[in-house]
């Protein structure tokens, strides 16, 4: 994609390489991999291992287009894996107040699957291509990949009911934080109860506490330090959480609104 010079800027390039970056990454690992220094090498990956697979942010979106064909990869390897989506399930359109607003969001939504389309051809959850031919354009929402299309691995969710980044758009166009966290949590308690289309692996995993922090995977206070209190009267950090996630627990751990079950730390 070429970005035009303006009277401040020079022409500039941008080359959309995620899928690439990502397979020349398992290249490497496939065959071992050095550092450019040469001093830190690793094994060839393969064995009876575990390969995670995370993604934090815009990171969490591409473990939604990426995660299942990476996990497939991994498993022809002989490993059993995980996945790990921080801070991008977005309330999908079932979810939303049936109004104008809705219909705004969506023809948004599908305007920015069509401008990816013309820019850089990215690749998509295979699957959700297969079977979304009505509305195409939802397989570039996380939260509908996630909840819906993730066949080849476990998946662990954490999004934040009152995360300020993913709200600032639904804010924009007209909504409250009320209906905003109630959409995530929505979809996030049907996620949790696998009524997806297609049939997951294990049900997912969820950690949505409410404290307005947007991703937690890199932070302490929110890794370590925000907890939520489950059934039993425990309290569950992220950390505690996806330990459980790990051993093939299972984990629904959603806070109510407005907020009950969250402790959210420093």
């Amino acid at each position: 994609m070429i970005v035009p010079a303006t009277d401040t800027t020079p022409e500039f390039r941008i080359h959309f390489q995620g899928a690439n970056i990502l397979n020349a990454a398992m290249d490497s690992l496939e065959i071992g991999a050095v550092s450019d220094d040469g001093t830190v090498s690793l094994p060839p990956l393969g064995g009876a291992g575990l390969f995670t697979i995370s993604g934090t942010s815009a990171g969490c979106g591409a473990v939604s287009k990426q995660g299942d064909r990476l996990a497939a990869r991994a498993k022809g390897l002989g490993h059993t894996t995980q996945l790990i989506c921080d801070g991008n399930f977005t309330p999908d359109i079932p979810f939303l107040p049936d109004d104008n607003r809705r219909d705004t969001v969506a023809a948004a939504l599908e305007s920015a699957w069509s401008a990816r389309n013309e820019n850089h051809d990215p690749l998509r959850d295979e699957s959700c291509i297969e079977l979304q031919t009505e509305a195409p354009w939802r397989c570039d929402v996380p939260s509908y990949v996630l909840a819906n299309h993730i066949t080849e691995s476990p998946i662990f969710v954490r999004m934040d009911l009152g995360d300020p980044t993913i709200s600032n758009n639904y804010i924009n166009n007209g909504y409250t934080e009320a209906e905003f966290a109630t959409g995530v949590r929505d979809g996030l308690i049907s996620a949790s109860q696998g009524t997806g289309i297609e049939q997951p692996m294990a049900i997912p995993a969820i950690f949505a506490p409410a404290c307005r922090r947007h991703v937690a995977l890199f932070s302490r206070a929110g890794f370590f330090e925000t907890s939520m209190t489950d059934e039993l009267g425990v309290e569950q950090t992220l950390n505690d959480a996806i330990d459980l996630y790990a051993r093939g627990l299972p984990v629904a751990l959603i806070d109510t609104i407005p907020r009950s079950l969250s402790s959210c730390g420093n």
